[in-house]
C-alpha cells in the first residue's frame, strides 16, 4: 500500500547569515528526497502490475508449471511469489521495514534489479533462487573479477624485494654511536686478552699482572714494574696508558692519609670507575679495537678528579679527538 505524505507549503528560506538558514535548507532537502522516492516507488508498482497482467494473459497455458530458475520467474510474471520468498528467507529477516501487498519492498533505499540473463534451449543458468539469499553469490556469478597479468606484478615485486633487502642489511654507518657501550665492549675484549675478564666483577679483588706471554700483548699493554710488584685491582690493567696505570696503582697503594683527597674515600675505586664510564664526559674509543692509546680519549669527569694521573701527551691527544667531533677542549673546573 502506497504511503501518502501530508501536503506542506514550502517555507521561505532565511537570508544568508540567519542561524535558521542551514536547518531550513536541510528540511527542504529531506522533503525533496521523500518526494522523489515516493514517485519512484509508484512508478515501479505500476510497471510491476502492468508486466504481471500481460504475462498472465500471454502465458495462461503454463500456469500449472513451476518456474525452475530466477529468469523463468521473472519471465512468468511471478514477481509477487519471488519477492515474498526472498524477503522471508532467514538471511533477510528484519531487513525490510515494510512490504506492499504485491510483495515489493517500498521502504528500501536501494532497489535490486536483476540482469537479463541470456538463456538458450538446452542450457542452464548459473543463477538460481538459492543465490538470492546471499548477495555475494549473485554478484560473483554475474560480475567477473579483474584479471591481473603476471608481467604487471614484476615491477612491484622487484621494488618490494629491493626494499626488504635494504631493510635487512645493517651497515656500520647505520649503527648508533653509544660511547659508553663502545668503551665497555673494548674493555671486555682487552680483559679477555690479558686474562682478567673473570676477576673484574669483584671489587675486593687484588692481583699482580705477570702474564706468561707478555710478548704477545701490544707494546702499550706490556706490564710495568709497578703492575708486576704491587697488588691492585685488575680494572687498572685495562687502561691503555702505562704511565696512568703506574700512577693510579701507586696512589692506591699508599696509606690513606698520604693519598690524594679523591683517593682517600673507601669508595674511591668506585668513583674512579664512575668517572671513566660517565655517560656524558667519560672515556671514548675512536678505533675499532682500542689497542692503541691514540684511539682513547679521557673526559672532563676523569680529568677534573684525576688530573694528576695523566701527562701532557694524553691531554693533547684527547683535545685533538674532541676537536674532530666538535667538542670543546679539556679544562680544569671546580667539582660541582
Amino acid at each position: 500500500m502506497a504511503r501518502t505524505s501530508k501536503e506542506t507549503s514550502s517555507a521561505e528560506v532565511p537570508s544568508p547569515g540567519d542561524p535558521d538558514r542551514k536547518r531550513m535548507l536541510n528540511v527542504l532537502a529531506q522533503r525533496r528526497y521523500r518526494d522523489r522516492k515516493r514517485q519512484k516507488i509508484a512508478s515501479l508498482e505500476a510497471q510491476a502490475k502492468t508486466s504481471g497482467a500481460c504475462s498472465r494473459i500471454s502465458d495462461s497455458s503454463d500456469e500449472n508449471q513451476s518456474p525452475q530458475t530466477a529468469h523463468d520467474v521473472l519471465r512468468a510474471g511471478s514477481i509477487d511469489t519471488f519477492m515474498f520468498s526472498t524477503s522471508n528467507s532467514p538471511s533477510n529477516e528484519g531487513s525490510a521495514e515494510s512490504t506492499s501487498e504485491g510483495g515489493i519492498s517500498l521502504e528500501q533505499d536501494g532497489l535490486l534489479s536483476f540482469p537479463d540473463l541470456p538463456l538458450t534451449d538446452g542450457s542452464q543458468s548459473n543463477f538460481s533462487l538459492d543465490d538470492t539469499t546471499n548477495p555475494l553469490n549473485f554478484f560473483s556469478n554475474t560480475i567477473a573479477a579483474p584479471q591481473v597479468q603476471e608481467h604487471e606484478l614484476q615491477p612491484c615485486q622487484g621494488q618490494l624485494n629491493a626494499q626488504m633487502a635494504a631493510a635487512n642489511e645493517l651497515s656500520l654507518d647505520m649503527l648508533l654511536d653509544v660511547p659508553h657501550m663502545k668503551v665497555l665492549q673494548v674493555s671486555l675484549s682487552i680483559a679477555r686478552l690479558i686474562g682478567c675478564d673473570q676477576l673484574l666483577w669483584d671489587p675486593a679483588m687484588r692481583w699482580t699482572f705477570n702474564p706468561r706471554h707478555a710478548d704477545r700483548l701490544p707494546l702499550n699493554y706490556q706490564p710495568t714494574e709497578v703492575q708486576k710488584r704491587i697488588p691492585h685491582h685488575p680494572m687498572m690493567d685495562l687502561l691503555p696508558w702505562p704511565s696512568v696505570r703506574t700512577k693510579l696503582i701507586s696512589m692506591f697503594w699508599l696509606p690513606v692519609e698520604m693519598r690524594h683527597p679523591n683517593a682517600r674515600d673507601p669508595m674511591a675505586l668506585m668513583h674512579l670507575v664512575g668517572d671513566m664510564e660517565d655517560h656524558t664526559e667519560g672515556f671514548r674509543v675512536e678505533g675499532a679495537n682500542g689497542l692503541s692509546e691514540k684511539e682513547w680519549e679521557i673526559g672532563d669527569a676523569f680529568f677534573r678528579n684525576w688530573w694528576w694521573a695523566v701527562d701532557r701527551a694524553i691531554i693533547e691527544n684527547t683535545n685533538t679527538l674532541r676537536e674532530k667531533r666538535g667538542a670543546r677542549r679539556l679544562r680544569l673546573e671546580a667539582a660541582p
